[in-house]
């Protein structure tokens, strides 16, 4: 019987969250420290960024205490607070750099380790996941290795996931297009029909 939409999100969101776990905790022991040691001041800029960012609450709070005992005006108030603005980008510029710069370097390693260890996690299990078993469904078809390379590395992800819904939801096979090309297909487990 073909599998329907709701089963094969709730198995696939099984599977990515262990998956996410097992690539969160190499993040947090092994990638973060690799991530933060490409920059030699990485220490440094932080301690700075903290320094900075204490000394502009310190000055905009004694301005908003100005404001509300009416010492200075609204108009002087707002171009204070933007002299102190300017200043604190400036100052941290390089810290603001190196923050995008590592959250793009985190980013690429949880789409790639996820993606990796997705294709390494269903060779193991043949396609027989822990979100598949859980769902009472199976992955049914030639499963090799190239098959599984096929479905979950290369056509598996963000730009095909509006596809798939639309294909699982309203077409009468239920098949995907990684379930086309890898000629393989999720069925219910344990259930003969006839038809």
């Amino acid at each position: 019987m073909r599998v329907g939409l709701f089963r094969r999100f709730f198995a696939t969101s099984i599977d990515t969250y262990l998956l996410m776990l097992v690539v969160w905790i190499i993040y947090s022991l092994v990638a973060r420290n690799i991530f933060i040691n490409q920059f030699e001041n990485y220490d440094e800029l932080t301690l700075a960024q903290q320094e900075s960012l204490d000394e502009y609450s310190r000055k905009v709070d004694a301005l908003d205490l100005q404001l509300t005992t009416n010492e200075i005006s609204q108009e002087k108030y707002n171009e204070e607070v933007d002299i102190l603005t300017n200043q604190y980008s400036e100052e941290n510029n390089d810290f603001a750099v190196m923050q995008i710069t590592l959250l793009l370097m985190t980013i690429l390693f949880f789409l790639f380790s996820w993606k990796l260890f997705n294709f390494f996690y269903n060779l193991a299990m043949k396609g027989q996941t822990v979100g598949r078993r859980i769902m009472k469904i199976r992955l049914e078809g030639k499963i090799t290795w190239l098959s599984i390379f096929v479905r979950e590395f290369l056509y598996k992800g963000f730009i095909f996931i509006p596809i798939d819904v639309g294909l699982i939801a309203f077409t009468k096979s239920k098949k995907t297009i990684r379930d086309h090309v890898s000629k393989t297909r999720i069925v219910h487990d344990g259930v003969k029909y006839p038809f």
